[in-house]
This record gives C-alpha cells, sequence and structure tokens, in this order.
C-alpha cells in the first residue's frame, strides 16, 4: 500500500471512527494463514493414508476382541444395567436420589447403543449386584444367569452390552461362551463408536492402540469369544489358526499365532503414533510461536461445542450431528474476536461419565491441545437434566489427564496450564474457564433462572455466558466475555504506537504481528532552518501479545513504545526473560 493510499484509508477510518480486522481488509494474518495451510495439509494428507491403517485391524484381528466386527451391519441389542445397591438405613430422600441417578444412568446408556448405526435396543433388564451373591467368574449370580439365559432362549439378541465401565476378561470369556452373543461393556461400547467416527489416520491409529491394549491380555489369558474356542477345539492340527488370521512365522499353537500377530501389530501401530505424535507436537509448536490466542472448548459429550465453534467461527466445514461421540479427534478453526483480534478455536472430544481409566488414554491428544491453551470454554447443556453431574465428570476428568499426562505438557505463554513451582506437577489456572451454558433455547425463562441460580454456579456469574449456538443467541457475549479475559490476563495487550508514515518497517511488523484496531494519520510542522515541513506520522490502537511487542522494542529501538518496553523489561513489571521464552 502506498503512503498516498494508507493515508486516504486512515483518514477515512479515522473520520467514521471505523474499526477493521488485524489484517488489510479483514483477511487472515500471513501467521495463521500459513498456520491453518498447514494444518489442512496435514489433515487431508491423514484421511488419504487412513486407509492404511484399516488394513491394520483386519476381520481376524476385529473377532479375537469379541465385538461385531462390523458395527454397521443390524444388530439387536440386550442392555443389562447394573445398579448401585441401595443402603437398607438409607432415607427416603437418599433413596429417591439414588433411582434418580440410575434413570439417567440407563437413559445415557441407551444413547450409547443408538450412537451405533443399524443397532437397535431390544430392551433392557435392571440387576443390583450385592456382594453376597456376586461370582467373579461370570458378575451375576445363579439366580440372575438363569433369567437372563431363559430371556435370551425367547429373543433374538445379537449383542449383549453390560452397562458397567469394563468387565474382566474372565467374565467376559465365561459369558461369551454361556450365553453364545457378542458381549461388551461400556469400554468395548465406546471403542466400537470411536472406531466408526475415526477418519484420520491418527484417530484410527488411537483406537488401534486401545483394541490392542485389549487383546494382549484377552490372548495371553486366552480369555476369547465363544466361537474362537469352538473352533480351536474343533481343530485337528493344534497349530490351526482362526479363519481370517494371518499365520505369524514361528507360531506353534493357535494362541502363540495370535500372540504374534498382536505383537505385530502392537509394533506398526506404535511406529504410526510415534510419527503422528511429532507432527502433532510440531503443529502445536507453531501454533505457540504465531501468539495468535488459542482458545480450548471443552465439555461432556453432546453438549454442542461443535456447533458452537461453528456459530463462532461461521464455517462451513463443520458439520455438527446430534449423537455422542460424534467428534472423536482434536480440530482446530480460525475465528475472530472483538475488535477483530484473531484467534484458534480447538475443538476436543467430549468426555463422558464411568469412562474406565485405560480409555482416559484415547482422550491425551485432545488434551495436549487444551494445555497450550490462553484459555478454556467449558461447554455445559444446562437443558440436560443431569447437567450438574456432567459438569463434575468434565472437572475430574481434566484433573485425571493432567496429573497422568504433567510431565509431557507444552505450554505456551500465560497458558491455563503452568508448571508448579517444584516443576514436577502442573497447576490449573480456574480464573482462564469461561463457564458456556448452552442450548438455553430448550428451556423456559423459569426454569432457565432456576438453573443459573444453582449454587454450583453461583460464584461464577463474572465467568459464565448463556448462549443457544443453534439460534445463535449468546454468541456474540461469549466472543466479548473471551476478548475481556485474554486483556485481564495479560495475554493481550491494548497499545497506542506512532510511527512514521513512511515504509521503515515498523507498520508492515504490526500489521504482520499485532491487530491493528485504528489507524489515524497526524500532522505536524518542524521548524529546520527557519523554513517549516510538515510531517506526517501514523497513531496506532493495536491489541499485540507483549512477545510480539518486546520483538518489535528490539528491532526498533529509538520508537517511544520501544523505550517503555524495554524499561519494563529492565524491571521485571510484565514477567522475567525466563518466563518469555525465546
Amino acid at each position: 500500500m502506498s503512503n498516498a493510499e494508507r493515508s486516504c484509508f486512515c483518514t477515512y477510518a479515522s473520520v467514521n471512527n471505523y474499526i477493521f480486522p488485524d489484517c488489510q481488509y479483514g483477511k487472515k494474518s500471513p501467521h495463521v494463514k500459513q498456520l491453518l495451510t498447514l494444518q489442512n495439509k496435514r489433515h487431508l494428507s491423514s484421511r488419504a493414508n487412513s486407509d492404511e491403517v484399516d488394513d491394520l485391524i483386519d476381520p481376524g484381528v476385529l473377532e479375537m476382541i469379541g465385538a461385531p466386527w462390523d458395527p454397521k451391519l443390524s444388530q439387536k441389542v440386550l442392555l443389562i444395567h447394573l445398579l448401585h445397591p441401595i443402603r437398607k438405613t438409607a432415607t427416603t430422600e437418599e433413596r429417591d436420589s439414588m433411582e434418580y441417578d440410575e434413570a439417567l444412568r440407563l437413559s445415557e446408556a441407551k444413547a450409547l447403543v443408538q450412537s451405533v448405526p443399524n443397532w437397535s435396543l431390544h430392551s433392557s433388564l435392571s440387576y443390583y449386584v450385592n456382594k453376597s451373591h456376586f461370582n467373579p467368574n461370570f458378575l451375576f449370580g445363579p439366580q440372575k444367569m438363569a433369567d437372563i439365559s431363559q430371556f435370551l432362549s425367547k429373543n433374538r439378541i445379537d449383542v449383549i452390552f453390560i452397562n458397567t465401565p469394563q468387565i474382566t476378561s474372565i467374565q467376559f470369556a465365561n459369558l461369551s461362551k454361556l450365553w453364545r452373543r457378542f458381549v461388551i461393556d461400556r469400554y468395548l461400547l465406546v471403542l466400537t463408536i470411536f472406531r466408526l467416527h475415526a477418519s484420520s489416520k491418527e484417530a484410527k491409529l488411537q483406537v488401534a492402540r486401545l483394541m490392542v491394549s485389549l487383546l494382549k491380555h484377552r490372548v495371553e489369558s486366552n480369555c476369547l469369544p465363544w466361537y474362537l474356542t469352538e473352533k480351536v477345539l474343533s481343530s485337528s492340527s493344534a497349530g490351526s489358526l482362526v479363519a481370517g488370521t494371518k499365520r505369524a512365522k514361528g507360531a506353534v499353537t493357535s494362541k502363540e499365532a495370535r500372540r504374534l500377530t498382536v505383537q505385530a501389530l502392537e509394533a506398526k501401530v506404535k511406529d504410526g503414533l510415534e510419527m503422528a505424535n511429532k507432527n502433532r507436537s510440531r503443529l502445536r509448536k507453531r501454533k505457540l510461536e504465531s501468539h495468535v490466542p488459542l482458545i480450548s472448548v471443552i465439555g461432556y459429550t453432546n453438549c454442542g461445542k461443535t456447533t458452537l465453534i461453528k456459530a463462532l467461527t461461521q464455517t462451513d466445514k463443520l458439520t455438527p450431528q446430534n449423537k455422542l461421540f460424534a467428534t472423536t479427534e482434536a480440530s482446530s478453526h480460525f475465528g475472530q474476536l472483538q475488535r477483530g483480534v484473531s484467534c484458534i478455536y480447538n475443538d476436543t472430544v467430549g468426555f463422558i461419565s464411568e469412562m474406565p481409566y485405560s480409555l482416559v488414554d484415547a482422550f491425551t491428544a485432545s488434551f495436549e491441545e487444551i494445555s497450550a491453551g490462553q484459555l478454556v470454554v467449558h461447554v455445559t447443556d444446562i437443558s440436560h437434566r443431569d447437567w450438574k453431574r456432567q459438569v463434575d465428570v468434565v472437572n475430574r476428568t481434566v484433573d485425571e489427564m493432567t496429573n497422568k499426562t504433567a510431565k509431557d505438557l507444552c505450554t505456551g505463554d500465560h497458558s491455563w496450564v503452568k508448571p508448579s513451582l517444584d516443576g514436577e506437577s502442573v497447576v490449573l489456572d480456574k480464573q482462564a474457564v469461561i463457564h458456556v451454558f448452552n442450548k438455553s433455547d430448550k428451556l423456559t425463562e423459569t426454569e432457565l433462572e432456576s438453573r443459573l441460580s444453582d449454587d454450583l454456579i453461583t460464584g461464577n456469574q463474572s465467568s459464565r455466558v448463556v448462549t443457544s449456538a443453534t439460534q445463535l443467541k449468546g454468541v456474540n457475549s461469549l466472543k466479548e466475555a473471551i476478548f475481556s479475559r485474554l486483556l485481564s490476563t495479560g495475554f493481550l495487550r491494548e497499545e497506542t504506537i506512532v510511527i512514521p508514515n513512511y515504509s521503515n518497517g515498523e507498520y508492515e511488523y504490526l500489521n504482520e504481528h499485532a491487530c491493528i484496531a485504528e489507524e489515524i494519520i497526524e500532522e505536524h510542522f518542524s521548524n529546520e532552518n527557519e523554513d517549516f515541513i510538515a510531517e506526517d506520522s501514523i497513531r496506532l490502537k493495536i491489541f499485540v501479545n507483549f512477545v510480539v511487542l518486546r520483538k518489535f522494542a528490539s528491532l526498533f529501538p529509538e520508537n517511544e513504545i520501544s523505550q517503555i518496553v524495554l524499561k519494563e523489561i529492565e524491571t521485571e513489571k510484565v514477567f522475567s526473560w525466563e518466563n518469555i521464552g525465546p
């Protein structure tokens, strides 16, 4: 842009009080543009190579796990819901509360089954599992086993879903052999949903790793589904292999063949994940170096995170779906806040209750993206009758993953996950969390006011926003809250900088690395040799990260703002050189 064009544009901006985005004519800055281009290439490449991962999990491997290897086929499911025992001394109020909780657990279990295409819930049975009648080998007592077996003999059931986090390998083998049906638990059902929804290479590798973890234990303990044990017993040769599995070199028995097959699969998955982790770490580092605000969006599954991000970014690339675990991998999306400040929203995998500890690994990649963010938007479906428990599940899961992955987390400037003083753990900055209560359109005003007045959230009124992402209500309020929080935490600073109205590199640097909200041409006259000379300067109102401002000061030390910044660094009024980083 020439000086004349810049002068004309700046005059228009000052006269009409025009506030424009951080880049000329509302375009993305080169850093953000390049970053998103790299990410899109990586994502497209990942999708193109995802078929290679499908080849790893062949039907022979899937049938060893004991779940329907083609979940797209029609299956009738029997849901066995395990009830928590009620104490004999429990009051009427306590009993009512526990019955209400059990109804919610049962409702979520049904929703999980319905998340698998072509699976239909035939019926559900509920049983208390008392310690006195507990059978560690079969999970149920003799009478309950007889009742379930009788029900199966009278009804056509393909899959038996036991609503418990995870059954043991012995229980799985015994129940499978007795009922001659697919027997799955909460772990295996969530894994099946993940396998269906995973589209990129990395997501499929994560699912394969979780399958390998389960397969290893079942193969080593010889706890296989009924159809495999019958094939082995009917085999005339001890070295026969299950149909669909390839003969592993050096195998002598069927068990040895399966063990070597799983080992080979584990090695391939491990190599693939190591490469994927390196690529993800490299991309995350580029994000941090761009000093663009990273906003991580978390919440319970199906709370409306993706719909909210679509409303914030107005992108057509997102296709929200009303089902559990529609999002199975983290993704990033460009957006703009108030005054044209650029930001990146990280969409993450939703959390769920009663998640087995071993399944937490599936959320590790998602949490690594969360940890790098400056702010966290915690989305809650306020219309859900169990919204309080969902809030608690998300908070507990985040704390659990923080402790598990503390040493591997990569935190950036003003990240909400901060290293502790001893350096051995991390601390979560609760002030960096904005609570969003979504789907408010599903409640009446009275119901909404009643839930918002709950003790659980009354202390967070300054950090809460009520939205309806589908109707775009509260979206601008959320943008304002994010923008204000970035300023209050110090990640962004509002500065006024005066630069000369000619090309010396200052304007170009700020235009690329900061958000120019307003610029005004100023004229003043200087007296040199008794001649008055008109000199132009540009007064810029910018929003900028301090690291960017520090680099500006080092590149252009003669500028007035540079002197102020350098003095702040010397007196350590902002933060020390060690905290600023390279």
